[in-house]
Parts: structure tokens; C-alpha cells; sequence
């Protein structure tokens, strides 16, 4: 009974802790969305600088994963990368392969910044853009009051365990990693955007989300 509402007392804290460090990134998200929407707009929103590209490179990192059933599985992940001089230092992005095919060593990039970050590329009218950092500390955020919120309910529901109780709470926070942690801030950040990276991060939104709950509802039948 002590570990039930011990688990209750820092799951409500911690979506306490969470959700009052989300305000400010949240803000800034939607400070952030004002701008996107006026480029969309208007244009010519966000402070523009051309630098000139210093090297393009294309390279890959390759992760192993077991998997529960023992079995391991490899993951590669291409990155196509441009480099650039700014304020004499040098800097790099990676970028989408439209955009990478279109850079040149010795060519000249427009970089869309705000409040100092690099959020767009444009290259001979090619462009490619990313969220603020502010963006991804919602994210963090938002989960982690998410995450909060799961083992708050362990503590209420769980009479069967640690174990149980910790795999639950495991497809608990499997099934909003990417929903809120990518998703949602993505979302507020830039508006609904019909194009063919929106509707691939809205899949894999949906397969983390629904892998995730099909684990939790199968727990619990069993």
C-alpha cells in the first residue's frame, strides 16, 4: 500500500514539475508559429543571411537493438550533411536530399534564422526547414508529464506487482514518446503541413501510439 501511493505522490509530482517547465517552450513554440504562419503569408518573416558552403558530405551510423525476443535487429541512418563559415566559425545541418543535391562546395546557402537558431535553408530555391530548439524541450516536457501521469495511475490501479507495474508503465511511455514528444510540438510549432514528411511523421506517430497501448491493453487481459 506505501509503494502504491508513493508511486501516486511522484507520478502527480512529476506532471506538476513537468507541465510548469512547458509553459515558457510552449510559448515559444507558438511565438515561433506567428512567424511560420507569417512566411506563409507574407514572406520574408524570418532574417535571412547567404553564406557560402565549405564541404557536403553524406555519411551513415548503423545501431543494434535486441529485441524482446532475443533476436537483434540492425537500424542505419543516412546523413547528408552541408557545412558553412559563420562569424567565423564553422557550422553544419543535416538536410533533406533535395536539398543536398542542389548544394555545392563553394556555392551559397540562405540561412532563415530565428532568435539565432538555423531554422531554414534555401538553396537555388530549394528549400528545407527545422523546429527551434525551444520545440524539442516541449516535447521533453510533454512526456515526461505524460510519463507522470502513467505511473500516477499505477499507483491508483496496480495491485499486481512491480514487474507488471513497471512493463505497463514501460507501453505507458512507448505510446507517447513520438505522439508527444515529436508529434504534438511539431504541430504547434508549424500547422498542419499536407506534404510527404508530415504524413510520414504522422505514421509513425500512430504506429508508437498504437504498439504502445496494444502492449498496455494486452497486460492488462492477461
Amino acid at each position: 500500500m506505501f509503494g502504491r501511493a508513493l508511486a501516486f505522490l511522484v507520478g502527480a509530482g512529476l506532471v506538476v514539475f513537468a507541465l510548469a517547465h512547458a509553459v515558457d517552450p510552449f510559448h515559444q513554440t507558438r511565438e515561433y508559429r506567428h512567424q511560420v504562419a507569417c512566411e506563409k503569408s507574407v514572406g520574408s518573416c524570418f532574417v535571412e543571411e547567404t553564406v557560402t558552403i565549405i564541404e557536403k558530405d553524406a555519411s551513415a551510423t548503423t545501431s543494434t537493438n535486441v529485441n524482446s525476443d532475443g533476436t537483434t535487429s540492425t537500424t542505419t541512418t543516412n546523413h547528408l550533411t552541408i557545412r558553412w563559415m559563420r562569424d567565423g566559425t564553422q557550422h553544419s545541418h543535416d538536410v533533406n536530399g533535395e536539398l543536398f543535391a542542389k548544394a555545392r562546395e563553394g556555392g551559397q546557402a540562405t540561412l532563415r534564422t530565428w532568435q539565432g537558431q538555423v531554422v531554414g535553408v534555401v538553396i537555388d530555391g530549394q528549400s528545407d526547414s527545422y523546429n527551434p530548439r525551444q520545440t524539442g524541450r516541449l516535447g521533453w516536457w510533454l512526456w515526461l508529464a505524460f510519463v507522470g501521469v502513467g505511473l500516477a495511475l499505477v499507483g491508483i490501479f496496480e495491485p499486481v506487482g512491480v514487474f507488471m507495474g513497471a512493463f505497463r508503465l514501460g507501453a505507458w511511455a512507448f505510446a507517447g514518446a513520438v505522439p508527444l514528444g515529436v508529434f504534438v510540438p511539431t504541430l504547434l510549432a508549424n500547422g498542419v503541413e499536407p506534404n510527404f514528411g508530415f504524413f510520414v511523421l504522422a505514421g509513425v506517430t500512430v504506429l508508437f501510439a498504437g504498439a504502445g497501448m496494444a502492449m498496455l491493453v494486452t497486460s492488462l487481459r492477461d
